[in-house]
């Protein structure tokens, strides 16, 4: 559960030590980073099997809260909504069109999140690396409608029924 383990390719690899330098830096000097802890990396080859290089990473889900809701949000739209007929639970990756509320922080809160993403593209941009995502993890405080979204269903416009 503390741990995500994902299979990468070669120029994916290659990309991470290029960046590993910076990469290092950049998560000592801001701890509070939102980017993915990279813990490990590693090629096995299977006898008379091919090369697999992998990632091990912190898993962010991995949380003594209860996860209500999940979003891989990548700031685009095309494609980015599940399918209207899936049954939507606890462990559904939702998308960006999905996500139809609004979250209220308070204003410092605000500015400290703003300023660290910030800070993540700014590494990224410099690394050049294009493609990512922010993942979210939504907790409800209020029991009664976190349990009433354990059997919710997303309608086709991403509207939540009850409990949200």
């Amino acid at each position: 559960d503390r741990f995500i383990i994902k299979t990468i390719r070669k120029h994916e690899c290659k990309l991470l030590m290029e960046m590993l330098p910076k990469y290092h830096a950049h998560v000592r000097k801001h701890p509070q980073t939102m980017l993915t802890r990279f813990l490990g990396m590693y090629r096995v080859k299977p006898t008379g099997g091919r090369n697999v290089r992998f990632v091990v990473m912190g898993n962010l889900f991995c949380t003594d809260l209860r996860i209500h809701r999940r979003y891989d949000l990548k700031g685009s739209t095309q494609g980015r909504i599940t399918d209207p007929g899936k049954k939507v639970k606890e462990t559904t990756i939702l998308k960006d069109l999905d996500l139809n509320v609004v979250f209220k922080m308070e204003a410092t809160w605000r500015e400290k999140l703003v300023q660290q993403m910030a800070r993540d593209c700014k590494l990224l941009e410099e690394c050049k690396v294009m493609d990512y995502s922010l993942l979210l993890g939504v907790h409800y405080r209020d029991t009664v409608a976190a349990d009433a979204t354990d059997d919710v269903k997303e309608e086709a416009d991403g509207d939540m029924r009850e409990g949200e």
